[in-house]
């Protein structure tokens, strides 16, 4: 979807910082794939996660699948836009 969308340079190019501070992870991504896999990954591993910890865990887990729905939906909506316009987003 984004090879073929009108500015597939800025999806790539786009960098993402993410902070957890409380578990001192800061992490820079570059590339809307990139930030997708990342994102997938810990929906994938959240999935694997025994009912009992998810439990106590269910917000961190209901937190990526949100980033992931919404990214999913920042995609499909945006690819038609040139860079000038994504810039302002």
């Amino acid at each position: 979807m984004i090879a073929k969308s009108s500015s597939p340079n800025w999806f790539k190019d786009i960098e993402f910082n993410y902070d957890i501070p409380f578990l001192d992870i800061h992490l820079q991504i570059k590339g809307f794939s990139s930030v997708f896999a990342f994102i997938k990954k810990q929906v994938d591993g959240w999935h694997k996660i025994d009912d009992e910890l998810l439990d106590s865990f269910g917000n961190s887990a209901q937190h990526f699948q949100n980033l992931l729905n919404e990214l999913e939906n920042f995609i499909s909506s945006m690819t038609h836009h040139n860079e000038a316009e994504l810039n302002q987003r």
